[in-house]
């Protein structure tokens, strides 16, 4: 298998020697590509790529697919089996990535792509008035975008998934319990009937303490 660089002849005629110049080449499928790359120089690079790629063994056949035609099939084969919850979230997830970036083709998302949705997400407002989304909102958002991603490295849409950098969000401060709900508690410990079976009573289960040590 062998790729070749030429120029288109309707470009040639119009243009002349300024046509740009594409490369084609046939897959290990026999699938004919053909790719419009520009100056001969960049050309002859690319063909030179793309003819080691196939001798080598290690060309990966991505197929061109709109960002419609994968969301079609996303959601009919993929959303359709979540949670009605987290189906939601996955679709507004992806409907707010469309909004942002405006994706064409599923092959052309690049990590800077998502480093962009990844910003203009984090000056979008939050739901309390004069706030900004959250970060966790926003990892929630990527993880779904990250998923639909995956799916089309399994499905031979995109060669490459971008780099999705992890978000940091703040710990959870533990919630304290006051002195009263506390003393309520232990107290309700005399009516516990679980765990059962012990060489002493629920109560002291729950109260942690072992009678017999």
């Amino acid at each position: 298998m062998r790729a070749w660089k030429f120029q288109d002849s309707r470009q040639k005629a119009k243009l002349g020697a300024k046509a740009p110049w594409s490369v084609g080449w046939i897959d290990p499928d026999r699938v004919r590509h053909s790719k419009r790359i520009g100056s001969k120089s960049m050309a002859e690079k690319f063909r030179k790529k793309i003819e080691g790629q196939l001798a080598a063994g290690t060309y990966e056949n991505v197929r061109r697919v709109s960002w419609r035609d994968f969301r079609r099939r996303y959601d009919a084969e993929i959303l359709s089996r979540l949670k009605p919850r987290s189906r939601t979230e996955a679709i507004h997830a992806l409907r707010t990535f469309e909004r942002i970036i405006k994706p064409v083709t599923v092959d052309a998302i690049r990590t800077a792509h998502i480093d962009k949705f990844r910003a203009k997400r984090a000056q979008e407002p939050g739901r309390k008035p004069g706030s900004i989304l959250s970060p966790y909102t926003i990892k929630k958002g990527l993880a779904s975008i990250q998923a639909a991603l995956n799916k089309a490295k399994v499905w031979e849409y995109i060669a490459k998934v971008p780099v999705f950098d992890k978000v940091k969000v703040p710990e959870a401060n533990p919630r304290p319990v006051t002195r009263e709900h506390f003393e309520g508690m232990y107290q309700a410990c005399d009516v516990a009937k679980m765990p059962s079976g012990l060489p002493y009573s629920p109560a002291d289960w729950w109260r942690a303490g072992d009678p017999h040590v």
